[in-house]
């Protein structure tokens, strides 16, 4: 199957996220604003290794399944030496399906553009119970919160 692709066309692809205490400033706290904990995703995989009788391997696992979202921009052609080249931008939703990320302009060779749209690109994924795992995260941080008073 050929895979075409167009200017101002937006691709989605699926992609694992996992689920992290992160924190962020948050001005309307006190006076000057302070740090905040909070649960958010990231795009990506943990990856275990597993150790059998004989041999190890390693095993992707994610926390939920969002989507990769790449609107591409323009398609160049330096000259016939060159292969074509995609100017795109990158956002990624994640499974609550929240949407963030730079808009940067980005640039790779069509055939690379192509395979990066299929979605995740390294190893098959397992899907972990993201809402179990969400609710345990925030009871964390409230405990932490709750020290610190």
């Amino acid at each position: 199957m050929n895979f075409v692709v167009r200017p101002g066309t937006e691709y989605r692809g699926p992609y694992p996220f996992l689920l992290q205490k992160m924190q962020r400033w948050d001005q309307t706290k006190g006076q000057f604003g302070e740090m905040v904990d909070y649960v958010g995703w990231r795009p990506g995989c943990r990856f275990e290794t597993v150790s059998g009788e004989y041999t190890e391997e390693q095993v992707a696992d994610c926390d939920g399944e969002g989507e990769i979202m790449l609107s591409v921009v323009s398609i160049h052609r330096p000259s016939k030496k060159y292969p074509e080249r995609v100017f795109f931008t990158r956002q990624w939703r994640a499974p609550d399906g929240l949407i963030f990320g730079k808009t940067k302009l980005r640039v790779l060779t069509k055939a690379a553009f192509v395979r990066r749209c299929k979605g995740w690109f390294a190893t098959p994924y397992d899907r972990g119970d993201w809402q179990t795992l969400k609710a345990k995260l925030q009871i964390e941080i409230d405990c932490l919160e709750g020290d610190g008073l």
